[in-house]
């Protein structure tokens, strides 16, 4: 939560809409940091874009190491569909608890709704998702500077504004 930030609800189910969406603008009225920040809700357009940027993303990566492309299409998650509707939208995009590696086998620290409004922490769907393609198109992102993508190891990518002056808090 930072101040003068956006934070972006990428999917959430329409019967959740009206669960989440109050419980998300009360606590950012209720926070300091929050009182300054903008909640948008990504139309399901960017689910065929961020489908279609995985797609391509796997289909480059079975080329380049010469193996057939998958014939089997998972489809993207809600932090790829929220990053790539960041970057239509943003001057700067930081992504944090998304392209994470592994913790633990067959487990990624995934879902954050629940921390924030005191309950534990899910993971998400294995089957439905490619998360270590997902986590290697973070990776390119931030090589190429276009996002700054932080993990529970370390940050990497593009630096805030505040950061390239020497003001950065981490």
């Amino acid at each position: 939560w930072e101040s003068g930030s956006t934070l972006i609800v990428s999917r959430v189910e329409p019967g959740n809409m009206s669960i989440y969406l109050p419980r998300l603008r009360e606590h950012m009225q209720e926070t300091e940091q929050g009182q300054g920040m903008q909640l948008a809700v990504a139309d399901r357009r960017f689910m065929y874009h961020a489908n279609h940027v995985l797609d391509v993303f796997r289909r480059c990566g079975a080329i380049s190491r010469g193996v057939p492309a998958p014939t089997k299409r998972k489809s993207a998650s809600s932090g790829l569909v929220a990053t790539l509707s960041a970057l239509h939208l943003c001057k700067h995009v930081s992504v944090f608890g998304v392209g994470e590696p592994k913790l633990n086998e067959g487990d990624f620290f995934h879902y954050y709704m629940d921390h924030y409004f005191h309950g534990s922490h899910g993971t998400a769907d294995i089957a439905a998702h490619e998360f270590n393609i997902e986590h290697d198109i973070f990776d390119e992102l931030a090589k190429i500077g276009l996002i700054r993508h932080c993990t529970v190891s370390r940050c990497k990518g593009k630096y805030l504004p505040a950061e390239m002056n020497g003001n950065a808090g981490f």
